[in-house]
């Protein structure tokens, strides 16, 4: 159970350091955050402005697409029933 529980911890806690994240650095330069380091701040707007990660933000972006064009991605194959109705229905 240990296991379980600790495996569900660090998806929490990766998902709430990604949020936290995000919403530093869309933040002004001259405003200051605590637990951010200006240097690593930085280093970050630097990452995000090269275009690796702009393509994989983009494609990652698609992916998850809502709406009528929406449809279900990477099934492994399956066909969900929703997807299955949706076709019914075009």
């Amino acid at each position: 159970m240990n296991d379980i529980v600790y495996k569900e911890w660090q998806k929490k806690a990766a998902e709430r350091l990604k949020d936290m994240v995000s919403k530093a650095m869309a933040k002004p330069d001259d405003e200051i955050i605590d637990w951010l380091p200006t240097p690593l701040r930085n280093r970050l707007k630097t990452l995000r402005q090269t275009e690796d990660f702009k393509k994989r933000s983009k494609q990652n972006s698609a992916n998850k697409r809502i709406g009528p064009k929406a449809g279900t991605v990477h099934t492994s194959g399956s066909i969900s029933a929703e997807e299955t109705a949706r076709r019914m229905v075009i």
